[in-house]
């Protein structure tokens, strides 16, 4: 890639930050540029660690003050950062469990970490070691990511659930483009063997480093290059499946000539860029081969059904509505790398499965309540969509609101809902 289209990628990738965030990561970077000034000593007594990082530069040691002030309150707000990198992800997981108190010097800044537990102690100690690291090492070590302690169990996701810079897509009249090329307003080649609009992107971030299973395929010397969340089409299976549940011997659908796609190797490789295109349909053909849009972010111990292909594709309604109607606005991103929309979603959809079972039910009916509306707004082909949506809210309030009435429903299997 030319290097002047690299800037021009990380200026859009940059474009939709807020201007908080923005300013947080310009902040980052001249610390990083300047990290030859910055000096850092840690101290501890028993469980208590305290660090003192300073700069005798009176504008580095601002962005010390800047940049702690600003990580204080992301934890406080439970505002996720580094959400590809497990070891943060866990200290945002686990902040219960350790506390920091932040004072400002005349040459930087002072930290008194504390922590709860041995995971939250393992956490804060980590955490020294890591920013120490970044101080020394610089940008290569901020870009890498890191293992979460074996005293911490940790559930989330990171959120990373994409194709690789290196996958290809077939693009109207341009053929076929690196992934890293693909860009908002593109109409690419989907599963239904029609060219569809790329609305957003729900994870783009050309630096970020990630790891992927390369599934080499029967007809194909080039792998297909993918996160192990997201989710395949295998051949005469409905709905799709999890990249890293796939098996030497499975079938993938291949969109030339309908042909299957024997799975004949799975290797794993790292690399940097992450990318996921969203279509009207919810496919895409990446490198010959079909792949649904979305990605299986689940947290463990939560309800399938959140994470699966239809609710996803009809959870994002709103915003594919919004998206026709502004689409400049569907190229910002979230700290994360995600357009708000879909970072608020993950959240909302993993904290739903941990609430009670009739939560579920309510939040089920509000839900298809909602999108059946902006279904139909968005393609008013689909009324039938909307109107089965009410017929659910209506069946579901007979059944709970006439509870003796479930009598005569006896021989009815509980699947039917």
């Amino acid at each position: 890639m030319a290097l002047e289209d690299r800037h021009r990628q990380l200026q859009e990738d940059h474009a939709g930050l807020t201007a908080v965030e923005e300013s947080a990561r310009s902040t980052i970077q001249n610390l990083v540029n300047n990290r030859d000034k910055i000096a850092r000593d840690v101290s501890t007594n028993g469980n208590l660690i305290t660090t003192q990082t300073t700069s005798t530069d009176a504008t580095v040691a601002g962005w010390l003050q800047e940049h702690v002030a600003f990580m204080k309150s992301r934890v406080e707000a439970n505002q996720q950062v580094r959400a590809w990198d497990p070891f943060f992800v866990a200290l945002f997981e686990h902040r219960n469990e350790w506390d920091g108190v932040l004072t400002n010097l005349d040459s930087g800044v002072k930290v008194d970490l504390s922590a709860s537990t041995e995971c939250g102690q393992d956490l804060i100690e980590g955490h020294t070691a890591l920013v120490s690291r970044f101080i020394s090492v610089g940008q290569a070590e901020v870009q890498a990511s890191h293992d979460v302690p074996s005293t911490c169990s940790t559930t989330t996701s990171t959120g990373v659930a994409c194709f690789s810079s290196r996958s290809t897509v077939e693009i109207l009249g341009a053929g076929t483009i690196s992934m890293a090329d693909l860009k908002v307003g593109d109409y690419v080649l989907t599963g239904t063997n029609k060219f569809e609009q790329v609305y957003a992107f729900a994870h783009r971030d050309i630096q970020r480093p990630s790891s992927f299973l390369q599934i080499y395929t029967s007809g194909s010397t080039v792998p297909l290059e993918v996160t192990g969340d997201h989710l395949l089409f295998l051949q005469g299976v409905l709905a799709p499946v999890r990249a890293d549940s796939i098996n030497v011997g499975d079938a993938l659908t291949r969109l030339e000539g309908g042909d299957t796609a024997i799975v004949e190797r799975i290797d794993s490789v790292n690399g940097s860029g992450i990318f996921a295109p969203l279509t009207k349909d919810g496919s895409v053909v990446v490198d010959g081969i079909v792949a649904s849009t979305y990605a299986d972010i689940l947290e463990e111990g939560n309800a399938s059904w959140l994470f699966s292909h239809h609710y996803i594709h009809r959870s994002l309604s709103p915003f594919r509505l919004f998206c026709n109607l502004s689409p400049a606005s569907c190229t910002t991103y979230h700290w994360n790398g995600m357009p708000q929309y879909v970072h608020f979603g993950i959240w909302l959809s993993n904290w739903v499965g941990r609430q009670s079972m009739i939560f579920q039910w309510l939040y089920v009916i509000l839900f298809y309540v909602a999108t059946g509306i902006c279904v139909l707004l968005e393609d008013p082909k689909t009324i039938g969509s909307a109107i089965g949506s009410l017929g659910l809210v209506h069946f579901l309030f007979q059944k709970y609101h006439h509870p003796k009435e479930q009598l005569n429903c006896k021989g009815r299997s509980k699947r039917a809902l």
